[in-house]
């Protein structure tokens, strides 16, 4: 007869690893020694009880490694042993989702295929791009206004000279004008008796030739705030008012024929300021200053003969010999609304 194995084949459990376990023989050894102890017949000390023939070497050496665990006496568990546990299991799982946060920090972050390191590449190209562009584009924007100004300029040149068509060769002027009068009164778009020298210009468009609109600056935001038709006699105030035009407060009305290249019209002279919707001199200014119009980089002039140019200093040389500041009149330094130009043919561009 053949001697009984010592060992079972080793199941697997479904991951496929083994699952360990006694050989029968050790397995009935030590059934037969835990069923003699707790008949109370053997189990302990020397004496094994009834075990089945065969088995009492096997039974003698479990019950020797089972006599070790009564060497240690058996103490109670701490009262804190389960809190304690608690803690060790949450701190565990707080080092885990804090190395997993580290974990993804530590990795690129991509949103679209794209990385952080990626996107702070092209911001940086962005503003750098920026920078340099926006002068460029300011300054386009800025020619653009500039030349579009010129060309209203230029309209009015236009209107002008059909009105002078029309009247014996002169300049838009009212009746009963003469020198002495205030001339920088508020505009008021009502008012016919008004001594706003704006209200000169405003003929040209109370005779048809030219829209209020046609009569602008695109830097100044005011002047479209209000529609104006030939039913009125002057702008609604000081600030819609975009060009200052030639003194007409003189012995005589000037003809557009005879002033050849003087200065009729400008972008809006910048030694009157405007408080509390009035003209007031600002004697702070120095008298060859650019118009405010264009950021302080000159003004559009237009001349007697209907043409319209960009000029940095606000200075016309219309015989050659002299040049003539055409914010002011020749040899006055200071004014109080009352003067007049120096000669007819002295430039004298006010509100």
């Amino acid at each position: 007869m053949s001697e009984p194995t010592h060992q079972n084949p080793k199941p697997q459990d479904p991951a496929g690893a083994p699952i360990l376990s006694l050989c029968d023989l050790d397995a009935q050894a030590l059934d037969a020694l835990l069923a003699a102890k707790a008949a109370g017949t053997g189990g302990t000390g020397g004496d094994l009880g009834p075990i089945p023939p065969g088995l009492t070497e096997r039974s003698e050496k479990i019950r020797q490694l089972l006599a070790l665990l009564d060497q240690d006496s058996p103490q109670d568990p701490p009262t804190d042993l389960t809190n304690r546990t608690l803690q060790a299991i949450r701190a565990n799982q707080q080092r885990q989702r804090f190395s997993q946060q580290v974990q993804m920090l530590a990795e690129p972050r991509r949103s679209l295929g794209v990385n952080w390191h990626q996107l702070l590449t092209a911001a940086a190209v962005f503003i750098i791009g920026t920078s340099l562009l926006m002068p460029v584009m300011q300054r386009q924007q800025a020619d653009s206004r500039r030349i579009t100004g010129a060309a209203n300029m230029a309209m009015t040149g236009r209107a002008m000279a059909s009105y002078a068509a029309a009247n014996q060769g002169q300049m838009p002027r009212g009746n009963n004008t003469r020198p002495g009068m205030v001339w920088w009164e508020s505009p008021n778009a009502n008012r016919q008796s008004a001594h706003s020298n704006s209200a000169h210009l405003y003929r040209l468009v109370r005779n048809g030739y030219i829209q209020a609109d046609d009569m602008s600056c695109p830097e100044n935001t005011y002047a479209k705030r209000t529609h104006l038709t030939n039913a009125h006699f002057d702008w609604t105030g000081p600030r819609a008012v975009s060009f200052s035009y030639q003194n007409q407060y003189t012995d005589r009305a000037i003809r557009l024929d005879e002033a050849g290249d003087m200065a009729v019209l400008a972008d809006r002279n910048p030694l009157y300021q405007i408080q509390h919707n009035h003209f007031v001199f600002d004697q702070s200014t120095p008298m060859n200053a650019p118009s405010r119009a264009h950021r302080g980089t000159g003004q559009n002039v237009l001349a007697a003969n209907g043409s319209a140019s960009w000029r940095v200093l606000p200075t016309v040389d219309p015989f050659g010999d002299d040049q003539d500041n055409i914010w002011a009149a020749n040899g006055i330094d200071f004014y109080t609304g009352t003067e007049s130009p120096a000669s007819p043919f002295d430039s004298m561009l006010v509100p």
